[in-house]
C-alpha cells in the first residue's frame, strides 16, 4: 500500500492497466485507439472517460470509500488538465456500464444513435427480435388494438427461448418503454399495408417518382394561407380595433390536388390562427350556391363534398385543439408536411402564385416584392375596401380559376371535376 495512493494510480494508468474479461485480457491503455468506425467527435471523450474508469478500477477493494475514489479522480482531472471532471457516480456508472457491455469502448458513447457499427450483446439482441415478432404477429395482421396480446406472446416466446439456454445465458425481457418504442419504430405506412388498405402502398409512394399520387376527388386536399399582394381600406370597425386604416389581409385556400378545383377560402384581418382555418374547411364542405347569388356571379363553377386528407404546414394551427378536434369530428385524416419544405404542398403554391398575380392588377398593389413595385406608392394608391375581397375573391375562384385550361391536366379543373364525379 503506497502512500500517496493517488499519485501511483495515475503513474499505472498512464503505462496500461488490463482488466480480465470472460472472453480473456483486455488492455487498457490511457491513449487507447478506437475502431475507425466509431464517430470520430466520440473519439475525445471515449479517452477521457477510459482514464477515470481505469484508475477507480485500481483502487484496492478495501480502500474504494468516496474520500479515496475523489481523490483519484482529482488526480486524474489534474493529470489531463480537466477543468470538469465527472462525479463519483458518473464513474460508477461507467464502470457498471462499460463490463455489462463486455468490455466495449462502444459503450461509453454518450449518444447510441452515434454508435456506428456498434452491435448489442446476443441476448438483447435476441430479445428485440422476439418483441418485433411478436408485434408482427399481433398487430400487423387485422385492425385493432393488440398491443397487450402481443406483450403476451412476446413474454411466452422469451420463455421458450430460455427453456434452451443455460441459466448465465438467458434472455431477459425487454422494458415496457422499451417494448413501445418499438411500437413506434414501425413504420406506419406498413401496418396499413399489412392490414390490406388500398391507398397505403400509393400514400407511401407518393412522395416520389412523378409527383404526388391522388386517384379521385377530394381524396388530398391541401390548405394553406397567403397574405395578399393588395393593400386594402379598413371598415370603422376593423380599423379601430387593429388601429390602422389600410392593411393587408391574409386568404388561406383549400385546393383539391386531383381535379385543382378550389373548393373553399376564408379571410382574416389577424393572419393564419385556428378560427380561419375552421371558416376555410366550413367554406369547402358547403356549395358556393348562395354566395354566388349574393353577388350576382353568372356562370362560376364550384365543388364541395367529404374530404378525406387535409394536408397543411407544421403551424401552431397544426397542433391548435379546436381545428384537430374539427377534423376528428368531421372523419378527415390530417397530414403535416415538414417545415422549410414548400414543394411537398406545390398545389397549393402554385395556386397562390395565380392568386396574387390576379391582384397585381388592382390599384393599390404591392408587387411580389420591392423591385416590381418601385415608387409606387400602395397605401396612396389603394380604393378597394377589405369588404369587397371576398366578393372579388369568389368571382376569381369560381369564374377564372376554376374555369381555365390548367397546364398540368390539359382541361379546366370544372372539366376535370365533372368527367371524375361522373364517373363515380
Amino acid at each position: 500500500q503506497p502512500d500517496n495512493l493517488a499519485a501511483s494510480v495515475v503513474d499505472y494508468c498512464s503505462g496500461g492497466l488490463t482488466f480480465i474479461s470472460p472472453d480473456g485480457e483486455v488492455s487498457l491503455a490511457n491513449e487507447f485507439d478506437p475502431w475507425s468506425f466509431i464517430d470520430p467527435k466520440e473519439h475525445k471523450n471515449i479517452q477521457r472517460r477510459l482514464a477515470y474508469i481505469a484508475a477507480v478500477e485500481a483502487i484496492p477493494a478495501d480502500r474504494k470509500t468516496n474520500k479515496h475514489t475523489q481523490e483519484i479522480i482529482d488526480a486524474v482531472a489534474a493529470e489531463r488538465n480537466d477543468s470538469k471532471p465527472p462525479s463519483i457516480g458518473t464513474v460508477r456508472r461507467d464502470i457498471r456500464v462499460y463490463k455489462a457491455e463486455a468490455y466495449s469502448p462502444l459503450a461509453l458513447v454518450k449518444n447510441r444513435s452515434r454508435r456506428l457499427g456498434y452491435c448489442k450483446p446476443e441476448s438483447l439482441q435476441r430479445s428485440s427480435e422476439l418483441a418485433i415478432q411478436a408485434l408482427r404477429e399481433k398487430c400487423m395482421v387485422e385492425p385493432g388494438p393488440k398491443i397487450k396480446t402481443a406483450i403476451a406472446l412476446y413474454q411466452n416466446l422469451i420463455k421458450e427461448e430460455n427453456q434452451n439456454r443455460v441459466a448465465s445465458d438467458q434472455i431477459k425481457p425487454v422494458s415496457q418503454s422499451t417494448f413501445y418504442n418499438l411500437v413506434k419504430a414501425i413504420d406506419p405506412i406498413e401496418w396499413a399495408i399489412s392490414r390490406g388498405d388500398p391507398d397505403a402502398e400509393l400514400m407511401k409512394l407518393r412522395q416520389y417518382g412523378q409527383g404526388i399520387v391522388v386517384e379521385r376527388p377530394l381524396q388530398r386536399v391541401e390548405m394553406d394561407g397567403v397574405v395578399i399582394d393588395l393593400m386594402t381600406i379598413l371598415n370603422r370597425e376593423t380599423r379601430r380595433r387593429l388601429k390602422i386604416k389600410k392593411h393587408r389581409l391574409t386568404v388561406v385556400v383549400a385546393i383539391d390536388c386531383y381535379t385543382r378545383m378550389i373548393i373553399g377560402f376564408a379571410i382574416s384581418t389577424k393572419g393564419e390562427n385556428t378560427q380561419v382555418y375552421n371558416k376555410c374547411l366550413e367554406n369547402a364542405l358547403y356549395p358556393w350556391s348562395e354566395k354566388l347569388k349574393k353577388y350576382g356571379i353568372v356562370g362560376g363553377s364550384y365543388a364541395s363534398g367529404r374530404i378525406q386528407e387535409v394536408v397543411i404546414d407544421n403551424s401552431a394551427v397544426a397542433k391548435a385543439a379546436s381545428f384537430v378536434e374539427t377534423l376528428c369530428a368531421l372523419g378527415i385524416d390530417k397530414t403535416v408536411t415538414p417545415t422549410q419544405q414548400p414543394y411537398l404542398k406545390g398545389t397549393i403554391e402554385a395556386a397562390f402564385r395565380s392568386l396574387n398575380g390576379h391582384f397585381h392588377n388592382y390599384p393599390g398593389t404591392t408587387k411580389s416584392n420591392v423591385q416590381a413595385r418601385g415608387a409606387y406608392d400602395s397605401a396612396a394608391n389603394a380604393v378597394i375596401y377589405d369588404d369587397e375581397i371576398e366578393q372579388i375573391l369568389y368571382e376569381y375562384f369560381a369564374v377564372k380559376y376554376n374555369n381555365s385550361r390548367h397546364s398540368r391536366l390539359g382541361c379546366t379543373p370544372a372539366e376535370m371535376w365533372r368527367e371524375a364525379t361522373a364517373e363515380t
